[in-house]
């Protein structure tokens, strides 16, 4: 199932960390609100291809680049 991705708020762009990302693109510090009717919790969204491939702590991950949500909703939507 695809995925889009709805980020409420302006993020903040950090730089790339890593030569060979696992992830094209991290969003961080996000409440994701999954859609399931269970409540928002915090997390990291990895993107690949143009699609959600990970969802949880990326911290560690590498990337092409990082958006940090700053606390603001994240919202996957298909």
């Amino acid at each position: 199932m695809a995925h889009r991705l709805v980020l409420l708020g302006t993020p903040h762009l950090l730089p790339a960390q890593s030569a060979v990302p696992a992830f094209d693109l991290v969003i961080t510090n996000g409440h994701i609100v999954d859609g399931t009717g269970s409540p928002w919790y915090s997390g990291d969204l990895g993107i690949r291809d143009g699609k959600i491939a990970a969802i949880g702590n990326l911290t560690a991950a590498s990337r092409k680049r990082t958006i940090d949500a700053g606390g603001k909703v994240s919202l996957p939507v298909s």
